[in-house]
């Protein structure tokens, strides 16, 4: 009996000894042996495609090459083409990803809406018919009235403020008047500091990295003094760890509610007026539409006549995702600038025209060249190439043009 691996080569000996046991033995004995020696050379088949799949893949590799080398100026009209279509896509779908990421990093983003109000008929301010600015003791009213609402909190902010620090002055663009409950509801980490208590004190303020290093270099910040708009002194009791860039809102000086009562001399209790913008905290499968269905109640319960429905101040309450503000909204008093999710579908459409643009190129010009090639595939014929042999060769150069084209686009992304 021949080795199983010599019977996989010499197939007529194997046929042969096939015959021998029929007649000798029983035709079931041959075929049993027959299929235990055909299973038996299975791992001598697969390990010699192995080896021939490697070598061809070599072969075309080879090919390629010498084929590259040979038509430079093709080459690099191809790998041009291709690498300045990927890097355009992947650009433009960085810029379109990091959009869409907006607010995301908060945990709880899914649960937390913001309150606006649409203004009424006719009426608009800052050229808009809607604002961000709500009553300002709405926030504390829903916690109260409101099951499905597990916090809210409420902002308000000062633009171009002057701060003055060992008579070193610095003029801020913005700053946030809020509550503790902002660190409850957004993910906003505190390096130092007791989010609990930070904000208590109404003569106090919170920093984040990038302005503590601005204001007082390598100083530890906390418990330094800083002088606000030349009037009164705040003590630093926090350092906020810097918020990420994609987020509607981005703190960077903090001082506690109860200042922002003090300094614009405004009652927080008071329904009449309109001076923060809020955010609530919805519980686990609390529907939003309810909850903003009923924030008129609370107008008839504690405001004035004026701003119920229909009142000569009533503007029409609504809530906002906060993962959809940044798109999809466009209100007056944005704490930053918002994009359009119509921007959106205008930059990813443009980004895959791109890329199919840079596609039927390299197939053209490929196409034309395939022209030149036809003596080429004529020999291999000859000499015995199949067809899926043709395929391979070919679309194993497409693939080393794309690769090239990848590492390129990606080197210069």
């Amino acid at each position: 009996m021949r080795r199983y691996e010599e019977a996989f080569e010499w197939a007529g000996d194997l046929e042969e000894e096939f015959q021998q046991i029929k007649e000798k033995i029983s035709p079931s004995r041959a075929r049993y042996w027959y299929r235990i020696q055909v299973f038996k050379t299975i791992p001598t088949y697969g390990k010699y495609l192995i080896k021939w799949s490697c070598f061809m893949s070599k072969h075309y590799l080879i090919t390629a090459v010498r084929h590259m080398r040979r038509q430079k100026s093709f080459t690099i009209i191809n790998v041009f083409g291709l690498t300045l279509g990927l890097t355009f896509f992947f650009l433009i779908m960085i810029y379109v990803q990091f959009e869409l990421s907006y607010d995301q990093y908060n945990t709880k983003a899914n649960r937390i809406f913001r309150v606006a109000n649409e203004l009424p008929h006719g009426h608009t301010h800052g050229g808009k018919t809607a604002m961000t600015r709500t009553v300002t003791p709405l926030a504390p009213a829903m916690v109260e009235e409101f099951p499905e609402v597990e916090s809210a909190t409420r902002f308000a902010r000062n633009r171009n403020v002057l701060l003055t620090y060992n008579n070193q002055d610095f003029l801020e663009d913005e700053v946030i008047y809020a509550e503790p409950q902002i660190f409850e509801m957004f993910s906003i980490s505190l390096l130092r500091g007791n989010p609990d208590t930070v904000l208590n004190d109404p003569y106090s303020i919170v920093l984040s990295q990038r302005k503590a290093e601005r204001i007082f270099g390598l100083e530890n910040p906390m418990g330094k003094v800083i002088r606000y708009a030349n009037s009164r002194d705040l003590k630093v009791t926090g350092l906020l760890k810097n918020m990420p860039q994609n987020s509607h809102f981005v703190m960077d000086l903090i001082i506690p509610m109860q200042a922002y009562a003090q300094f614009a001399e405004l009652d927080l209790a008071k329904w009449e007026n309109f001076g923060t913008t809020t955010y609530v905290l919805l519980r686990d499968g609390a529907d939003p539409k309810t909850v903003e269905q009923r924030i008129p109640e609370l107008y008839r319960k504690y405001g004035p006549d004026e701003i119920w429905p229909g009142g000569r101040r009533y503007c029409r309450p609504f809530l906002q995702p906060l993962t959809k503000i940044h798109l999809h909204s466009d209100l007056d008093g944005e704490y930053a600038p918002t994009n359009d999710i119509k921007n959106i579908y205008l930059f990813s459409t443009i980004a895959f025209l791109i890329l199919i643009i840079a596609c039927i190129n390299y197939m053209n010009l490929a196409t034309a060249r395939s022209t030149k090639r036809g003596k080429e595939v004529a020999i291999r014929k000859v000499v015995g190439a199949l067809r899926h042999h043709l395929i391979k060769q070919f679309y194993g150069e497409s693939l080393l043009f794309m690769l090239l084209a990848l590492c390129l686009a990606l080197a210069l992304v």
